[in-house]
Parts: C-alpha cells; sequence; structure tokens
C-alpha cells in the first residue's frame, strides 16, 4: 500500500456506523459529563491523598532529622556567648538552625492545610504565630513564611531555644485544632498560633 491507497481507503467498513446512529446524543452528552466529573473527583482525592502523605513524611522527617531536643544538644556548645539569639552562634550551628527552620516553615504550611480539609476542599491556609507581651498587653501577629523572620523573632525576644522547642510541638497541636501557648521566661511574651 502507498500513501495514495491510504488516502483512498474507505474506513466505514471497519466502523460501526449504524451502532453510532442509534445512540442517542443525550446519553453521550451525559458519558462525557460523567467523564469529567469523575475526572475531577479523581483529582480531588489525589491532592487529599498527596497531601496526608506529604504530613506523614515531615512528621518523620522532624522525628529522625528535624528534632528540636537534638538540635538544642548539638547547639549548646556552639555558641559566641550565653545569650539566646541566632546572632550568638557559630557558623556550623547557624547552618543547622536555619534548615531546622526552613523545614518547619513547609511543614507547617502543609499541616495548616491538612489542618483545615474540608470534604471535597483543601483550603489553602496559612499558620499564623502570635506574639503576646504580657507585661504589656499587647499582640502581633506574623506569617513566618520564611525562615528569616524565624531569625529575627528569635534574635528580638533572645528565644531561640523556646522558638526552637515551639516550632518542634506545633504541628501535633495544629493536626489536633487545639490550642497552645509557649511561655518565654526571659522576656515575659507568649508564642501561639492561629489558623486562618
Amino acid at each position: 500500500m502507498n500513501f495514495n491507497d491510504l488516502l483512498n481507503f474507505d474506513y466505514t467498513e471497519y466502523l460501526p456506523m449504524e451502532l453510532l446512529e442509534d445512540i442517542p446524543i443525550a446519553l453521550i452528552v451525559a458519558m462525557i459529563i460523567g467523564a469529567v466529573f469523575a475526572f475531577i473527583v479523581l483529582g480531588m482525592i489525589s491532592k487529599r491523598l498527596l497531601l496526608r502523605r506529604f504530613v506523614k513524611k515531615h512528621r518523620r522527617l522532624a522525628k529522625k532529622k528535624f528534632n528540636g531536643e537534638l538540635l538544642l544538644d548539638k547547639i549548646a556548645n556552639k555558641r559566641k556567648s550565653e545569650e539566646n539569639t541566632y546572632k550568638q552562634l557559630r557558623g556550623s550551628a547557624k547552618k543547622k538552625v536555619k534548615k531546622y527552620f526552613d523545614f518547619k516553615v513547609k511543614q507547617l504550611y502543609f499541616t495548616a492545610m491538612q489542618a483545615s480539609k474540608t470534604t471535597f476542599r483543601i483550603k489553602r491556609k496559612r499558620c499564623l504565630i502570635k506574639i503576646v507581651d504580657v507585661e504589656r498587653g499587647k499582640e502581633k501577629r506574623e506569617n513566618y513564611d520564611s525562615a528569616k523572620l524565624f531569625i529575627k523573632l528569635s534574635n528580638k525576644y533572645s528565644c531561640l531555644d523556646e522558638l526552637i522547642l515551639f516550632l518542634d510541638e506545633l504541628p501535633a497541636y495544629i493536626l489536633e485544632k487545639q490550642d497552645f501557648e509557649y511561655k518565654i521566661e526571659e522576656s515575659g511574651t507568649l508564642l501561639t498560633y492561629e489558623i486562618r
């Protein structure tokens, strides 16, 4: 068979045209709508499963590689002075703490999404860290979506150790939808969270 024979080939012999004529158009439209609906539902289910898998993976990583108490043990002797800030850490300890904060930013984002999911939608929620100054009665809310903001917070309030322990326990409280407060003794402030 050459190219001209392919162009002149009669395909109607092999296609059951009588069957296509017997199927009502409404049935074809219903099948297309059903396929689209099934595609959308499967997409939502797969997103939810991916999110759940991501949160479980981060929980395992938090226990093994990004454990706050182990990190505090590692950086205990790597401080320039006795201050409880990021500025007073030495080079290798700064890298470890920054890597820990980067991990926690991702973990808090996906944990907040997992905690705020509904039946058919996953809402894009954020975890806002609230700093409450008990003595002055002031409250400050911020979306800590980068490690730099956690570093600024630890330097401003001298609360590096407390912040690491707070971030270590926070995802479990977010998933259980419980209130959680962590008191910083030196500055008299409270760390808490809010999902928005």
